[in-house]
């Protein structure tokens, strides 16, 4: 582990931006790990499945295992009454979908990105974080079809552990055919006889799979539930932060050290607080401070919130600037009188939200042989779940499935992201609301 550990930090791999989340000395620099130790998670390979402690291993050949690995992004559209004026295209589309059009006008850039640079202009993806977290197996299979027509950084797919398909990467259309004979033999999602190509058919019959699997589990749901704690936006995220420092004497470590410490109590169990605006942060795993003007401004959150909401089941697109105006100018009131332990509050909230819209997370499974020896069941913390998912073949009308899901990259955002965040978010007033 030491000799892993050192070379990893000389080799340069890690970016520096990243080497913050691994433990350094006082002077700044990462330590030996042959002086003080190594911090460090030791993660099983996600691409392999563990054995079911009930299923069947079927010991005359070797299982077909593929592991998908999603990024979800975002599963919702800001409703924050804080979104500055010039920014207010966020209220119409996802955040996922305004940084496409961003990247590919080259105003901003991703570090996957970098290839396209010599290949052409990036072609931005039809994908919608809404449709992913919806719970509709209808959207949830066009989200995963999206997401395999334009891969990007956002999807890639292993075959017994060997990377098979991702942003430039693609197999033979031979080596789809032997996966697709190995694995899904028989059980095919679409018509074998159709004109698709072997990479479109193996392609259907993963994301197809995928689809029966994420609209059973509860990961989805449980994912956007925390995401939804974001209720000020990037934009009030900075507005707060700059009051925060403001109460710690104009000290940004200061406010950073409260920010990364254990400066609240923790929730033990969900309760309503004393505003009707703290449902909104009922998922919240923080005890909310007591704090009249915060309460007053998560009331203002839950009317805008409420606006909203009966803004889309009218169908109607356009807001109201008047009553957003307000709203703002209420908010930033409020905000203006809030304590350092509110501030706190709601920016661990959002950083705790940003975390979870910027997770990935593996769904690796392979088939059972003998249908009629498997019965469905979720996964839980012993063991993966079982699946039945519909085969168009005659003589098979359904195929069992054994898949486990693992989140990754759920590392808590430190407060120095708030340092710049202004910058990140200036840059979605070149958008305009007719876009």
């Amino acid at each position: 582990c030491d000799q892993i550990f050192d070379s990893t930090i000389s080799s340069n791999v890690i970016p520096e931006s990243r080497l913050p989340s691994w433990k350094f000395n006082n002077n700044d620099k990462p330590m030996q790990s042959s002086q003080d130790g190594v911090i460090a998670y030791l993660l099983r390979d996600h691409t392999n499945l563990l054995p079911h402690p009930r299923l069947p291993i079927d010991t005359t050949k070797t299982p077909t295992v593929i592991s998908v690995e999603i990024k979800p992004k975002a599963g919702y559209i800001t409703r924050s009454p804080l979104v500055l004026p010039e920014n207010r295209c966020k209220y119409y589309r996802t955040r996922y979908s305004l940084q496409q059009d961003l990247m590919q006008r080259g105003i901003i850039r991703k570090g996957w990105t970098k290839d396209t640079e010599s290949s052409g202009q990036l072609i931005a993806s039809n994908y919608s974080p809404l449709d992913l977290f919806s719970g509709s197996r209808q959207r949830i299979h066009k989200a995963l079809k999206e997401l395999s027509n334009n891969m990007q950084n956002n999807f890639r797919v292993w075959c017994n552990g060997n990377q098979i398909f991702g942003e430039y990467i693609q197999p033979s259309n031979h080596e789809c055919s032997v996966i697709l004979d190995m694995m899904f033999r028989g059980f095919e999602t679409i018509n074998s006889s159709t004109e698709c190509d072997s990479s479109a058919r193996l392609l259907d019959s993963i994301t197809t799979t995928l689809t029966n699997i994420l609209e059973r589990e509860t990961l989805l749901p449980n994912v956007q539930r925390i995401q939804l704690l974001d209720v000020i936006d990037g934009d009030g995220a900075v507005k707060i932060y700059q009051r925060l420092v403001n109460l710690c004497m104009g000290s940004q470590n200061d406010a950073d050290e409260l920010l990364d410490g254990e400066s609240l109590c923790i929730r033990e169990v969900s309760r309503s607080g004393d505003c009707e605006g703290d449902r909104l942060l009922a998922s919240s795993p923080y005890e909310m401070p007591k704090c009249d003007h915060l309460c007053n401004f998560l009331d203002e959150v839950h009317r805008c919130h409420a606006y909203f909401r009966e803004k889309e089941r009218d169908g109607c697109i356009e807001s109201d600037r008047v009553f957003i105006n307000e709203c703002y100018e209420r908010c930033n009131e409020c905000l203006d009188q809030i304590s350092k332990d509110a501030c706190i509050y709601l920016l661990k909230n959002w950083l705790l939200s940003l975390a979870l819209c910027d997770i990935s997370f593996f769904v690796t499974f392979r088939l059972i042989s003998g249908v009629h020896t498997a019965s469905e069941e979720m996964q839980n913390d012993d063991h993966g779940g079982v699946v039945l998912c519909a085969s168009k073949n005659a003589t098979f009308s359904e195929y069992a499935v054994f898949y486990e899901m693992k989140v990754v990259d759920c590392d808590p955002k430190p407060a120095k992201k708030l340092r710049n965040r202004a910058d990140v978010e200036h840059v979605f007033n070149s958008i305009s609301l007719s876009s």
